[in-house]
């Protein structure tokens, strides 16, 4: 399809400010009103809910709305790792974008650690998620057609202060500078700086902010842990560098531990911190092997749907879209199963290495008019597929995968029949 429509960034909400923080301010508010220092104050808002005070004398009379039940305080972690999970996706297209991009391998290297990464915390969020999910309480969708502008560039993140517009774009210094702002630290550098609300609980300032208010929401709520964390995407599954062993979320620590690691990937656990995102930012470098012609933010292409560039591009569409869905039933299928490992290593797996990659590396070198060899080439566009369903509201997903490639020639794609062949040994998700 050809995109000409001038672009409307799409805003991600944030969960409203969960009950914990209401009562936190509640008891902010009548600690300052009664007269005690900003010391006291912020005791009051550290402590436990129990041991606000230690003084009787000073302790303020017990807010209206009293604490959150354990079912509102369930409720709103979810809503949290749901969240933390769409936001480790959003980055993800834009990294591999700008990876795609640089002609050679090697002045990407940086960037292919950092995706790789953003792929563990998604997990990590999935799998806090699934160990404090109650079987019948309802699952982490990655593929939902009600969030579908999260899967849309450029799209403003989440609730972010400064808002922050992301874009798919080369590996530019614009880029680079775009990563940096992706990664920060709560106190960014000078040029960065503009108006903040710290007050304001639906806001964040950036990501370990807003992780750091999910580990306070367990640390205070103390959730219970589900039965099924069984399902949970585990080290045998998927192998990460540096040694990073993907332990099971069994308790609040584990949880906690997961969610820390994603900060101290991330932002670092100091300003120094080496190996970081944000540190490997700071060093990066435009590629000196050059980078594609591709666009920024290439759903607004224009291009002759009857063509194979346009036909593909749907087609990455479908295929990322596929594997969203198949990341989502892992967590929900027993490992060891048959459907697990197909869903795994035939989908997964098979999707990111032998249909997604070379499909990009595809589209990135090849120009968008035939009629002009030097001009722009075609990038990905990680757009949102709809998928039509079944019974019951499931995608029959993967025949349509597969009908989309029948529609395709592939004359000029030397792979393209690896390509095909790695679609049509793919496992249905139908039925799970």
């Amino acid at each position: 399809m050809a995109y000409n429509q001038q672009p409307q960034p799409s805003r991600v909400k944030l969960p409203p400010r969960n009950s914990i923080q209401k009562y936190r301010h509640q008891v902010a508010a009548q600690a300052r009103a009664m007269g005690m220092s900003r010391n006291l104050v912020n005791h009051a808002l550290t402590s436990p809910f129990t041991q606000v005070l230690a003084s009787e004398d000073l302790r303020p009379a017990a807010p209206d709305e009293g604490p959150p039940s354990e079912e509102t305080i369930l409720k709103e972690l979810r809503d949290h790792l749901t969240i933390a999970a769409h936001l480790e996706l959003s980055t993800i297209p834009i990294y591999l974008y700008g990876m795609y991009s640089a002609k050679q391998r090697k002045d990407a290297e940086d960037l292919l650690s950092i995706v790789i990464e953003e792929m563990l915390h998604l997990v990590l969020a999935g799998n806090v998620y699934v160990a404090i999910t109650p079987q019948d309480a309802p699952p982490l969708l990655l593929y939902d057609p009600s969030i579908a502008e999260r899967y849309h560039y450029p799209s403003l993140m989440f609730d972010r202060i400064p808002e922050l517009m992301l874009h798919l774009r080369p590996l530019d210094e614009a880029f680079i500078d775009m990563g940096k702002q992706i990664e920060c630290r709560l106190d960014p550098p000078p040029d960065q700086k503009q108006e903040a609300h710290p007050d304001d609980d639906d806001h964040y300032r950036s990501l370990g902010e807003f992780y750091e208010g999910v580990i306070h929401l367990i640390e205070q709520g103390q959730p219970s842990f589900a039965p099924n964390a069984g399902t949970q995407i585990n080290d045998q599954e998927f192998t990460f560098p540096d040694g990073y062993d993907l332990q099971p979320i069994l308790d609040a620590n584990a949880a906690i531990r997961a969610l820390q690691t994603i900060i101290e990937q991330g932002e670092g656990a100091t300003p120094d911190s080496p190996n970081s995102h944000l540190a490997k930012f700071n060093a990066m470098k435009p590629p000196e092997g050059g980078i594609w012609n591709v666009p920024v933010d290439p759903a607004y292409q224009q291009l002759d749907p009857n063509t194979d560039i346009a036909k593909i591009l749907d087609l990455f569409d479908a295929a990322f879209c596929y594997l969203l869905l198949s990341i989502e039933k892992t967590w929900q299928v027993q490992p060891g199963s048959t459907i697990r490992n197909d869903l795994v290593n035939k989908n997964i797996w098979g999707l990111m290495e032998s249909i997604l990659k070379p499909l990009a590396k595809w589209l990135v070198q090849t120009p968008a008019k035939a009629e002009d060899p030097n001009g722009p080439t075609v990038g990905p566009r990680f757009e949102f597929y709809h998928f039509e369903t079944g019974p019951g509201g499931i995608p029959k997903a993967l025949n349509q995968l597969q009908d989309l490639t029948k529609s395709i020639s592939g004359t000029g794609f030397s792979g393209w029949n690896k390509v095909k062949s790695a679609i049509d040994d793919m496992a249905s998700i139908e039925g799970i």
